[in-house]
């Protein structure tokens, strides 16, 4: 069936370690760029009265959790994510990284605030890794195996497992993430047209710079001033949402699925250089949309019907 060939292909063990490192890698940076300092002082800041959870924390009951309990989770956070990097016990920690890194980014967005973007990807993809043998390779779960463990370890360089189905599944999610911004541009205004080359971006820049930071920089008042370079970088805002979901598409062709993972940059560094927004935990996952398998590996060029680049 195509869905077993698109999903359950063979091959994929590469690309499954790299996203697991990419992916550690953008929620460490998460941890040091969102981590509260102090969460006694943050619960004396926020009015408890407008807590709603979100996420698990409605699981826990109407008021939150205790600022011991948060302050518990920032070591266990950094240490699983840190495991989770070089591989160590990969099965067992990284359940226990997407459980005390979830908890606290849904504290910060359960007092009235929108749900923000900052860590939805690196959590959705940890969320699949949990599921797959990431720690199969570029870890130091494959060291023990292979200097204490022979026998369990050449059972593993033996196993034909379809690594591929979760890179797959997460480079769907990236590629969707930014659709879906680009769907409802079009879907708020009945087509894309009419968002792009209207004053939309100029309005959001001026509500991010003169409201939310301090003030713009040189470049964003000569983009601010002009109609066709802002109206020009809306459009090309639309195209570069809606790239990275080829990626998709084009999974058995290496070469098109790095050029759309290079799209999927530019995006994130037009958010940060252009409107302020930075999702620098968001850079790291750049790695599902290379084929490290192809490029590393030496996989053959020419897949057949099972075989091949991802």
């Amino acid at each position: 069936m195509k869905w077993n060939e698109y999903w359950f292909r063979e091959g994929g063990l590469l690309s499954l370690a790299m996203l697991r490192i990419g992916t550690c890698l953008g929620l460490l940076f998460g941890w040091f760029i969102f981590a509260i300092p102090d969460y006694d002082i943050f619960f004396q800041i926020v009015d408890t009265e407008k807590y709603h959870p979100i996420s698990l924390l409605a699981l826990l009951g109407p008021t939150p959790p205790s600022a011991a309990f948060f302050e518990a989770l920032k070591p266990i956070s950094l240490i699983a994510i840190l495991l989770g990097l070089v591989g160590l016990g990969t099965r067992l920690v990284l359940p226990v990284a997407l459980l005390s890194s979830l908890l606290p980014a849904s504290l910060l967005y359960s007092f009235g605030l929108p749900w923000s973007h900052h860590y939805n990807l690196p959590l959705l993809s940890l969320g699949i890794l949990c599921l797959a043998p990431c720690g199969d390779a570029l870890s130091l779960d494959r060291l023990i195996l292979k200097r204490w463990f022979p026998d369990r370890f050449e059972a593993l360089q033996s196993k034909d497992y379809p690594y591929a189905w979760a890179v797959l599944l997460v480079q769907l999610t990236a590629g969707l993430f930014f659709f879906n911004a680009a769907y409802w541009k079009g879907a708020q205004h009945s087509a894309w047209i009419p968002w792009a080359f209207s004053d939309n971006l100029r309005l959001i820049l001026a509500d991010q710079w003169y409201f939310v930071h301090s003030g713009p920089y040189w470049w964003h008042e000569i983009i601010m001033q002009n109609r066709w370079l802002y109206r020009t970088m809306a459009a090309a805002n639309i195209v570069f949402q809606t790239l990275p979901l080829g990626a998709a598409l084009f999974s058995r062709r290496p070469r098109l699925r790095i050029l759309f993972g290079c799209v999927f940059l530019a995006e994130l560094l037009g958010l940060g250089i252009i409107m302020g927004i930075w999702f620098l935990p968001y850079f790291p996952m750049f790695t599902v949309f290379v084929d490290w398998d192809y490029f590393v590996g030496g996989k053959p060029s020419a897949p057949t019907k099972n075989e091949g680049p991802l």
